[in-house]
C-alpha cells in the first residue's frame, strides 16, 4: 500500500491497475487487481481500509515547508517543474501529522510495517506523531544523496530521514534489507536530469529497492 498523504480537496480519482505477484517457491505468478485512489488519505483510509488489513504503508508525506514553490528550494525554472504537488501548511503539520500517523497505525495489521520518508524540518512533528499512534520504531536509516536544497547561508541538505516503525504486538515481516547492504546509512545517489522537466520532490524506485 502506498500511503499518499494529501490530495486536492475533491479528487477522488480511482484508477484500476493489475500487477503480478511475487511467486512463492515453485508456484506461478497470478496477477493481482487493486485501485489507486488519488484522495486525501485520511479520508481515504477511514472510506476504503478495514482495520488491521494491511501489510505495509510507504509514505512520502508533504513536507511542509512551502512545497508548491520548490522552485525556489530547487533554484529551478519554474517552467520546468512538474506541477500537482500538494503542501500542508507548516502551521496546520502537527494535527496533520497526528491525523495520518493515527490511519495509517488503524489499518496495519499486528506486525506489519511502515516506511516514511521525510525531511529534518518537520522530522519532529512525524517522529512525535508516530510515536503517539502506538507504532514501535524498528530503524531510522539516512538516505544520503548527490545533491540537494539549493542554500546560500548553510550547508545543502542533501538526505533525507527514511523511517521504518512496526505494529506491535504481532509476528514481523520478513527483514527488510540485505544484512551486507551497508547498515542504517544508504548512499542513493538521486537522478539527475539536466534541461528536463521534472518533479520538484520525487522518492525514486531505487531507494525502494534498496
Amino acid at each position: 500500500m502506498f500511503f499518499s498523504s494529501a490530495a486536492p480537496n475533491g479528487d477522488r480519482c480511482a484508477t484500476p491497475f493489475t500487477m503480478s505477484k511475487t511467486p512463492e517457491g515453485n508456484e506461478p505468478g497470478r496477477a493481482v487487481d487493486g485501485f489507486f485512489y488519488n484522495m486525501d488519505c485520511r479520508a481515504g483510509a477511514r472510506e476504503h481500509l478495514p482495520d488491521g488489513s494491511v501489510d505495509l504503508v510507504v509514505t512520502d508525506p508533504p513536507y511542509g515547508i512551502d512545497g508548491d514553490t520548490l522552485d525556489k528550494h530547487y533554484n529551478r525554472d519554474e517552467s520546468r517543474v512538474v506541477g500537482g504537488y500538494v503542501d500542508v501548511d507548516a502551521r496546520d503539520y502537527p494535527a496533520f501529522s497526528r491525523e495520518w500517523t493515527a490511519e495509517a497505525a488503524r489499518v496495519l495489521r499486528p506486525g506489519g510495517r511502515i516506511f516514511v520518508v521525510s525531511g529534518y524540518t518537520r522530522l519532529p512533528d512525524v517522529l512525535g506523531s508516530l510515536d503517539a499512534s502506538g507504532l514501535r520504531a524498528v530503524n531510522h536509516i539516512i538516505w544520503k544523496f548527490n545533491f540537494g536544497v539549493w542554500t546560500t547561508r548553510k550547508f545543502v541538505s542533501s538526505h533525507y530521514h527514511i523511517l521504518l516503525y512496526e505494529k506491535p504486538p504481532g509476528a514481523p515481516l520478513e527483514p527488510v534489507s540485505d544484512p551486507d547492504a551497508g547498515g542504517d546509512v544508504w548512499t542513493i545517489q538521486r537522478e539527475y536530469h539536466p534541461g528536463q522537466k521534472k518533479t520538484g520532490t520525487n522518492c525514486q524506485a531505487n531507494c525502494w529497492r534498496a
